[in-house]
């Protein structure tokens, strides 16, 4: 329970609380056989009871004594040498407990009990106290949604709508200016295939979770600027799972697939999703399950590429299905996006490479992006050769926020306008009817366009702005 709440309450505001309860449920599971194990063993409940503590505290906590080594040394070596230390200590200690007088067991036991529920309480008084007493912050979309009017005249036949996303993809132009990168490679493929591109786009929000759920609801946040990072993001959860979008197309009639991070309501994530990933982060980012997992993405060489190609061939199935009603298909890769995965060529990389903190390596972003390309005009591919009429956004939902200057004093605050918000932003509309885009159209703007133009919505453009 302590850790648990303690997690939950270390960022409470971030977590949805619904996030932790599988993997809790896991760990009771684990722990319930860990102790059926040792009372088999020690004849002692009590024992037992220490014992489990002691090696759960130890699973959920080693990379927190990691890091105070760290701290105190600047250096893991003191911890490496210290280990086998650790690992005496342990055993000393469990042999110790096993020949405790069972008097002293008790009040061993009463010690740990009494301290724990300390703990407990105290977090629970300190989410009480954020809860009742700290100011509320709520997260408000801008009031001026447009929509003023819906006409009832249906289109001869609504075209499919296809929405791809490509995590931290920045634009051609910032690729160049600042890589040194010529992406005419895409560029060229999207121009040949009648995609009209905005070169000159800037994300609204360098935050996936904001990007999208501006991009959603066809809106800025009123007040997104005054909240703190991470604590106050997770409000931001809400207006993913009820958005805009996804009501529009469902009263038009469409069938929607997500494939995408994002749980959205009636049209869950297949896979793990965004908000939980980020729950088990806080979780368990120090623990022992770290190196299990380190040592299982060593063993499965090939993990990430698995996971891309199943997504493609949800993806094709879909594609080829068929349907009276259009389809409205979100689909979002976390590419070029670190980690670093895959090289130029597709080919995975080691664990042991891409966990080296490179997520502000240039070079290996570059790499990933130029994979990342043969994955869009795959993708771009599949969807022409369908019979329906169609329209695509593609779009990069920020530019790369992780860029290294030369001199990092020159990036003197967190945003770079001439880097981060520059994002890859194409449309390719069935008819070529591109008089309602501009060259510096954001994502802001894109449903906005397209439910104007062929769901006969009425909504206004809305000015192209880079928030934060």
């Amino acid at each position: 329970l302590f850790v648990f709440i303690h997690a939950y309450n270390y960022s409470y505001k971030w977590i949805q609380i619904h996030d932790l309860v599988e993997p809790f449920l896991y760990t009771f599971f684990a722990v319930t056989i860990v102790f059926a194990i040792l009372s088999k063993i020690l004849k002692s409940s009590v024992k037992s009871g220490l014992i489990t503590s002691v090696l759960i505290l130890i699973f959920f906590y080693t990379g927190f004594v990691k890091d105070y080594v760290l701290k105190l040394t600047g250096s893991y070596l003191h911890l490496r040498y210290s280990l086998p230390i650790i690992i005496i200590l342990l055993v000393v200690f469990l042999l110790r407990v096993r020949k405790l007088h069972p008097s002293r067991i008790i009040k061993l036991n009463y010690f740990f009990n009494l301290l724990f529920l300390i703990y407990i309480s105290v977090d629970i008084g300190i989410s009480g106290y954020h809860m009742l007493s700290m100011p509320k912050v709520n997260l408000e979309l801008n009031s001026d949604l447009a929509n003023k009017s819906i006409s009832q005249e249906m289109t001869v036949q609504k075209p499919d709508v296809y929405f791809l996303v490509f995590d931290e993809y920045s634009s051609s132009v910032s690729l160049k200016e600042n890589y040194g990168f010529n992406n005419s490679s895409l560029d060229s493929f999207l121009l040949a295939k009648g995609f009209f591109i905005s070169t000159h786009s800037k994300s609204n929000y360098t935050y996936t979770i904001f990007s999208l759920a501006s991009t959603l609801n066809l809106n800025y946040f009123k007040n997104a600027e005054e909240l703190n990072f991470p604590d106050d993001f997770g409000l931001v959860w809400k207006y993913i799972y009820q958005n805009k979008v996804f009501e529009t197309f469902k009263d038009e009639g469409y069938d929607i697939k997500n494939f995408s991070f994002f749980n959205i309501d009636e049209h869950p994530v297949t896979d793990q999703s965004f908000s939980k990933a980020w729950a088990l982060k806080f979780l368990l980012d120090k623990s022992l399950f770290s190196v299990y997992n380190l040592v299982y993405l060593w063993i499965d060489r090939k993990h990430y590429t698995n996971l891309l190609e199943k997504k493609l061939a949800d993806f094709n199935n879909e594609i080829i299905k068929k349907s009276d009603r259009p389809k409205f298909v979100y689909l979002h890769f976390l590419l070029p996006h670190h980690p670093y995965v895959f090289k130029s060529n597709g080919v995975e990389r080691s664990v042991f490479e891409y966990t080296k903190k490179d997520f502000s390596s240039n070079s290996e972003y570059v790499n990933q992006l130029i994979f990342t390309n043969k994955v869009i005009k795959y993708v771009v591919a599949k969807i022409m050769a369908s019979d329906n009429k169609k329209i695509i956004i593609l779009e990069g939902d920020h530019g790369n926020r992780y860029y290294k200057h030369s001199d990092e004093k020159t990036r003197n605050k967190y945003y770079d306008l001439n880097n981060d918000f520059k994002n890859l932003n194409a449309y390719y509309f069935y008819d070529k009817n591109y008089s309602n885009l501009n060259d510096s159209i954001s994502p802001v703007n894109s449903f906005r366009v397209v439910f104007d133009q062929y769901l006969n919505r009425h909504f206004n453009l809305l000015k192209d702005t880079a928030m934060f």
